[in-house]
């Protein structure tokens, strides 16, 4: 191996996790300083690995004016890289965009942050591999592809590395400096390590155009392995690969209640719970959300079942490095009901059930339904299939003109 980096950005240093409520004081500190320890963590990491240099595309605090707290764990960190003389290059972003002007705290001078005009920096690693860093922290917000800045030629020879914060694929209207990922593919760069997009992201063609994502995800949609990219080079040649760096990860979990009855809910909930906690080695805030037709259905309608579970399930969670601390179950159940019957009634509702029924397995109305779920606003978010809506069609068609009907 020629030489190795790591590439960062979106560390949203000082930002809390949204949509959590109610917690225990230890957890609510540790949510608190749950960005923190993942550039901690990521720092113990290039120490360890001995890498060359770190590159940080941007947002690494979440507003351009962090407490002191903040700027003094920051420093401290940028403080032990320097000791092991690992370089660090800096652009800023959006969320911190003139930050080290008043920055209180000095930073070493192996802490290189790039201004606000295309700045460059050619460096020579073990006597022999020849780097330059092209970058731009963030200025003032334009619009429109004109303006993305004019990067200088790559120079022969060497390996050349684009540092940039900016919107890959943004519209002309876009305030967060939108690029075309062709531009950046034929710009002779062997690397560009970006920043901006909370979801890592690697376009391997012509070089490497990557997105590392934020480093701690911060709300309920940003699920999942969070943090950086190890780079190595051996004779010319980049592999980046992703390793993760977030304190807490979260996560959602969907979970069939079909033919499990209200005494076995608990044993359920508690095995997913443990599941979550086998498949991460970090803190875990989960979100389960139930389906199925059920008999727990009617139960799990009244408040407190929800409220008693969860408060149960929860004991002495926020205590453990690897607690998994179910923030919210989500009831999407059903009734447990004799469709058979109900579509062989002789009225309007068994020829509406009989005609659900058959649309569930119709190819022709799955497409129609696609178009309409694909312009659906945080489809996401909603944890339903088709298949899933066409049942609660057909459950509503029977509370309206017919009354549930449990076997």
């Amino acid at each position: 191996m020629d030489f190795s980096f790591m590439h960062g950005a979106d560390l949203h240093l000082g930002s809390t996790l949204s949509g959590l409520e109610n917690l225990p004081e230890v957890l609510e500190k540790r949510i608190r300083d749950a960005s923190l320890r993942s550039l901690a963590k990521l720092v113990d990491f290039c120490i360890d690995q001995q890498v060359d240099f770190l590159l940080l595309a941007g947002d690494l605090f979440e507003i351009s004016d962090p407490s002191i707290r903040v700027q003094k764990y920051f420093a401290r960190q940028m403080q032990r890289l320097a000791k092991t003389e690992i370089l660090v290059f800096i652009v800023t972003g959006n969320h911190d965009r003139d930050v080290f002007t008043k920055f209180v705290f000095p930073l070493p001078k192996t802490v290189h942050v790039l201004s606000t005009e295309v700045d460059q920096h050619a460096i020579t690693l073990n006597d022999e591999h020849e780097v330059t860093i092209s970058g731009m922290s963030y200025g003032l917000l334009m619009k429109g592809a004109s303006s993305f800045p004019v990067f200088p030629l790559p120079k022969r020879q060497q390996i050349n590395i684009g540092l940039f914060h900016c919107d890959v694929g943004g519209s002309e209207d876009s305030l967060y400096y939108p690029v075309d990922l062709s531009r950046l593919q034929q710009s002779g760069f062997d690397y560009w390590a970006l920043g901006h997009v909370h979801t890592n992201r690697v376009w391997d063609t012509t070089n490497l155009v990557v997105y590392p994502g934020v480093m701690q995800g911060r709300n309920r949609q940003e699920t999942g392995p969070k943090g950086c990219y190890y780079v190595t080079c051996a004779s010319q040649n980049l592999q980046a690969v992703f390793y993760p760096f977030q304190d807490i990860m979260w996560e959602n979990r969907i979970v069939d209640l079909s033919d499990v009855t209200i005494d076995q809910l608990y044993a359920v909930i508690a095995d997913v719970k443990e599941k979550s906690r086998q498949c991460n080695e970090v803190g875990v805030l989960l979100q389960i959300i139930l389906t199925g037709f059920t008999p727990c259905h009617h139960a799990l309608q009244m408040q407190e079942t929800l409220h008693d579970l969860i408060v149960d399930i929860r004991v002495g969670e926020e205590q453990r490095g690897d607690g998994v601390w179910i923030h919210q179950i989500k009831d999407q159940t059903l009734p447990v009901l004799d469709w058979g019957k109900l579509e062989n009634r002789n009225d309007f509702l068994g020829e509406l059930l009989s005609f659900v029924a058959t649309a569930i397995d119709d190819p022709t109305l799955h497409k129609e339904l696609e178009k309409i779920w694909s312009t659906l606003p945080l489809r996401e978010m909603l944890f339903l299939d088709r298949d899933e809506i066409l049942n609660r069609v057909r459950v509503l068609a029977v509370q309206l003109f017919g009354g549930e009907q449990d076997r």
